[in-house]
């Protein structure tokens, strides 16, 4: 019995949100190829994005002085 699983990424980079959305890397300079396997997921719907705020961001919470976020 298999279970549907939703998959997420929350991003607080719009630049790193589209780049997930698009196909392929257009004008991009210096990407890896490698890099794109997020492309594949977003676009067969195996993986959905999502916009959150950089103070709400648990993964970016020891890269901020408290001057730029409330910790």
């Amino acid at each position: 019995m298999a279970k549907e699983v939703e998959a997420w990424v929350f991003l607080d980079s719009s630049s790193a949100r589209q780049l997930a959305a698009k196909r392929g890397v257009g004008k991009i300079k210096h990407m890896s190829g490698r890099l794109l396997w997020i492309q594949v997921y977003v676009a067969r719907g195996e993986v959905r994005l999502a916009q959150v705020s950089a103070l709400l961001n648990l993964a970016d919470i020891g890269t901020q002085t408290p001057s730029q976020a409330i910790v």
